[in-house]
């Protein structure tokens, strides 16, 4: 995550890192806002949708796909993901 991820998502997944002042949209906060591309009627994202952003990218955005990533990579991702976001929630 720090490596390929908290450039614009900040180290925390606030949406705040060092690159965000400079991408536009700005970089999702991981950790609370809600995400646009989910699979579920509640909202709530998958493993298969992070999985899917992290790979495809968002098209018109800045978050490009990270395709060639290893799966194992990718599956940490998904992993450090899911839990800053139910980490957000349950601070909330």
């Amino acid at each position: 995550y720090i490596q390929h991820c908290s450039a614009c998502h900040g180290v925390e997944g606030n949406g705040n890192g060092r690159a965000a002042r400079h991408v536009f949209p700005r970089p999702r906060g991981l950790r609370t806002e809600p995400m646009r591309l989910v699979s579920t009627l509640n909202g709530v994202p998958t493993r298969d949708d992070v999985r899917n952003i992290i790979k495809l990218g968002i098209p018109g955005t800045s978050m490009v796909p990270m395709d060639e990533l290893p799966d194992r990579d990718i599956e940490q991702l998904v992993d450090v993901v899911l839990q800053m976001r139910r980490d957000g929630i349950r601070e909330q």
